[in-house]
């Protein structure tokens, strides 16, 4: 059965869960899956998460850190990433062009 990893802002968890359930897939949700009480234990908890995954949904509103560290993990993982709800006028590739001056390819 198909898995997808949802990357979620924090503030878009309610639609990263409606998402979810439009998708009728397991998905593995960080903000409501990842015990959030420890932050040297939600990176292991997600790059577990997303290894088994075969693709990852983005929900970002253009600011949050942890959403693009997820998308970065994502990447070096060659998962497929899926970008669902971004902040309009904001692209995660720029953003990582912005940041990092990587050479990611569209």
């Amino acid at each position: 059965m198909k898995k997808v990893f949802i990357v979620h802002s924090k503030q878009l968890l309610n639609e990263a869960l409606k998402h979810e359930k439009e998708l009728r897939v397991d998905c593995y949700i960080p903000g409501r899956d990842t015990p959030q009480t420890h932050g040297d234990q939600i990176l292991p908890a997600n790059l577990k998460a997303m290894k088994e995954c075969e693709e990852v949904h983005v929900f970002w509103d253009g600011g949050s850190l942890g959403t693009v560290f997820d998308m970065g993990m994502a990447f070096a993982l060659g998962k497929p990433i899926k970008p669902v709800m971004l902040v309009e006028g904001r692209d995660w590739r720029e953003y990582f062009r912005s940041k990092i001056g990587s050479t990611i390819s569209n």
